[in-house]
């Protein structure tokens, strides 16, 4: 399943920042009475799932919240994969994620 396919209602205005067969991410409102933008993953694959990982209690996917104190490792490790392979990511994902870097300061 890939990322655009999650259709969450724990997220608001939810944008893919990478998606490719082993796992995505997204910057999005997470909506837990903060509202705050969040970083959210999921594996995409896992074994014979076609829904991946994590789901909720119904088998429909879901989004892990990211810690914060995490979101600049994977934003940088983004940035870097996505220079060594370009081919795995769309130019408007890229240009998300590039914004997304540069609003953080990385």
């Amino acid at each position: 399943m890939n990322a655009i396919q999650v259709n969450s209602t724990h997220w608001k205005n939810a944008v893919v920042l990478f998606d490719n067969d082993d796992f995505s991410v997204i910057k999005g409102v997470f909506l837990d009475g903060k509202n705050t933008e969040k970083l959210g993953i999921r594996w995409n694959q896992i074994g014979s799932s076609d829904s991946g990982f994590p789901v909720d209690k119904f088998g429909n996917p879901e989004w892990f919240v990211l810690p914060p104190e995490l979101d600049s490792a994977v934003l940088l490790g983004l940035a870097k994969t996505v220079l060594q392979n370009t081919k795995q990511i769309d130019v408007a994902t890229q240009k998300e994620l590039n914004a997304t870097i540069k609003s953080r300061n990385l």
